[in-house]
């Protein structure tokens, strides 16, 4: 009975772990309302500098154009960039915390040797049952994660250098996870100065 309730446990911590995906990836679709909303909130507390269109001050012309500008002759592109830098700013924000977190899961003793100087068959499970009891902060880590994947691969192989090739995989998906969650700031850093550009032109063309 001992042995099924270790068992239940250590199948319940590779549950608990394992459904979750380790990642530094935010909600692009969230963040999308979060910029909106921080551009709103800008834009009103700008509005006492906006003025009459021909008078405006220094922060009214950049931010709500000036006194050619009009929606044909790209009156949208400061109102847009300025939605882009609050949309990454608060991607960023949010991509800190998971970093941060990913950070603190480091800390983690997850595999104590107080269970075991060596990893074996028979004492994998009590392995597997302490992660289990971590703090709701581990779930989800890199560090965890890798470290379950790697229990369970050597409970199937029973092979330390099978396991080791198994976790240096899992380290270069994972170095690829992060560095895909990068996307769309490459977006970004591509679309604001392009976006500079291009009012740049369209506001010396109106001129002209």
């Amino acid at each position: 009975a001992a042995g099924g309730a270790g068992g239940s446990d250590s199948a319940a911590a590779r549950s608990k772990v394992l459904s979750v995906t380790a990642n530094t990836n935010v909600n692009i679709g969230l963040y999308i309302l979060v910029g909106l909303a921080a551009t709103i909130v800008f834009y009103l507390l700008l509005w006492p500098f906006a003025g009459p269109k021909d008078d405006r001050s220094y922060l009214g012309r950049l931010f709500f154009g000036g006194e050619t500008a009009s929606m044909a002759t790209g009156m949208w592109v400061p109102y847009t960039e300025v939605f882009l830098f609050f949309w990454a700013a608060s991607m960023l924000v949010a991509k800190f915390f998971k970093i941060r977190r990913q950070q603190r899961a480091m800390l983690f003793d997850v595999l104590p040797s107080d269970l075991g100087e060596k990893i074996t068959t028979r004492n994998l499970d009590k392995f597997l049952a302490y992660i289990g009891e971590l703090p709701k902060t581990a779930v989800g880590s890199f560090l965890v994660t890798r470290c379950v994947r790697g229990l369970e691969h050597f409970r199937v192989r029973k092979s330390a250098a099978d396991t080791a090739t198994m976790l240096s995989s899992q380290s270069d998906l994972d170095a690829g996870s992060v560095d895909s969650s990068y996307t769309m700031f490459h977006v970004f850093i591509w679309a604001i100065p392009i976006l500079g550009f291009l009012g740049t032109v369209i506001g010396v063309s109106s001129a002209v």
